[in-house]
């Protein structure tokens, strides 16, 4: 998470200029990090 967020705040920050542009962005790695934390994983059969 923090290597994600490092390139966001290191490249994102400068290349990127539009508002609605960076809101979109934010609200896709918001999703993404709650589907990674929060769907729930297939159980290991053994």
């Amino acid at each position: 998470m923090l290597f994600m967020a490092g390139l966001l705040e290191g490249f994102g920050r400068q290349l990127i200029t539009d508002t609605m542009l960076r809101y979109g962005i934010g609200t896709l790695m918001l999703t993404f990090w709650l589907a990674y934390y929060y769907v729930p994983r297939r159980q290991d059969v053994t």
